[in-house]
């Protein structure tokens, strides 16, 4: 199994722990997606924690609320802590980093260049390790190896505070809803995507009113698909160039027969011979 070395992004983002809440809204103002995550380090440049901006809402009721007043809120009470161990080196193995990140539900682990201090030099994230998947992936192995059941199914007519509230209870990486035509049926084809944060940003500005009357429709984002007998390849190709985290699965009729999510993908990484 081949090292990161390959895949890391030397282009990241990082903000000081002492950095006010303003500078970090600053930060998402002028750095549009796909900006995922921003990491958080000390006086000495060091990483010590992560803002995971795909999960940057859970732990807060209403989102709306919480940027109304910015300075109530600073930085390290957004941030994930980094344990030692999650601090990579360029030689770190595919397979340790995709362990890592999986078991620690994190978007990026840092890499850093050790000596008597540790400097920050990049990021091995999620879709590093999705590009990487598509020269490691075995040349015979289908998308029907990977794929799991949809369970996060909702018609396109069912209410956005009813899929906010589903969203809310699953773990992170899994607060997906695949929007279809029929009611509930996974015998219909996928018309589109909805995410955990880009549900919230869509509806940020809008008052309770105003989100009582939209549907999923009105919030759902168009999503590429995959059958049963394409190459894992091709989905983990996918989700690098749309830099998402989910592609549903559908058969020749284009019914939605199952998802592949980039959980999966690190799974099959670090399980690997």
């Amino acid at each position: 199994m081949p090292s990161i070395r390959n895949y890391v992004d030397f282009y990241f983002n990082a903000i000081h722990t002492e950095s006010s809440l303003i500078e970090l809204i600053k930060i998402l103002k002028y750095h549009p997606p796909p900006l995922h995550h921003i990491y958080v380090v000390d006086g000495d440049k060091v990483p010590i924690g992560v803002i995971d901006l795909f999960n940057l809402t859970s732990p807060f009721r209403d989102f709306t609320g919480f940027l109304r007043n910015p300075r109530s809120v600073n930085v390290k009470d957004l941030m994930r802590e980094l344990h030692a161990d999650e601090k990579l080196k360029m030689s770190t193995r595919l397979k340790k980093a995709a362990k890592i990140i999986y078991e620690g539900e994190l978007p990026g682990a840092p890499v850093v260049k050790r000596g008597p201090k540790q400097v920050f030099i990049g990021d091995i994230n999620r879709f590093g390790l999705l590009r990487a998947y598509q020269y490691i992936a075995p040349e015979d192995e289908t998308v029907a190896e990977l794929m799991r059941d949809p369970i996060n199914v909702f018609s396109r007519h069912d209410s956005v505070s009813e899929i906010l509230a589903w969203l809310r209870l699953q773990p992170p990486y899994q607060r997906f809803a695949i929007v279809v035509e029929e009611e509930h049926s996974y015998n219909s084809s996928p018309l589109g995507v909805i995410s955990l944060d880009n549900l919230i940003s869509c509806t940020a500005s809008l008052g309770s009113r105003d989100k009582l009357f939209l549907i999923a429709e009105d919030v759902m984002a168009k999503t590429a698909i995959v059958n049963p007998n394409e190459s894992s390849k091709r989905v983990a190709s996918l989700m690098h160039l749309y830099k998402t985290h989910i592609v549903p699965v559908v058969d020749q009729d284009n019914s939605l027969v199952g998802i592949v999510t980039s959980d999966d993908i690190l799974v099959r990484i670090f399980k690997s011979a």
